[in-house]
């Protein structure tokens, strides 16, 4: 299963590339967010958040990571690249979730990082 994924996710960016030389690369993030909500509003229930977070939560992701990342691969980095700088979302979303909710890391949060402290084991 784990080889399954790094199959997949190796390709991911490759795939993204090819598409972009047929299609504008915010057309390109629409048509992906329209594909992945069809079948998701048939099978799971909205959140229990207000409209406008769900609304701002959608803009963020769908325009901010993707559109902006699709921009990007389209003729300003490669695919290997653009898929370090999606990892780096990790460092964005700790530091938006302390900045916006005040949430603090704890002993549980440190151990699932994946860049733990040095000499955390």
């Amino acid at each position: 299963m784990a080889l399954a994924v790094v199959a997949v996710w190796g390709t991911n960016f490759v795939v993204i590339k090819v598409a972009l030389d047929a299609l504008p690369p915010m057309t390109f993030a629409t048509l992906r967010y329209i594909f992945a909500l069809l079948p998701a509003v048939l099978f799971i229930r909205r959140p229990q958040v207000p409209w406008r977070s769900l609304a701002l939560y959608g803009v963020a992701i769908g325009f901010g990571q993707f559109g902006l990342l699709f921009i990007a691969m389209d003729g300003l980095i490669s695919p290997g690249l653009a898929s370090l700088v999606v990892q780096m979302q990790i460092f964005f979303t700790i530091g938006l979730s302390v900045w916006f909710t005040g949430e603090r890391l704890n002993a549980f949060s440190w151990a699932a990082s994946p860049w733990r402290p040095a000499g955390w084991e």
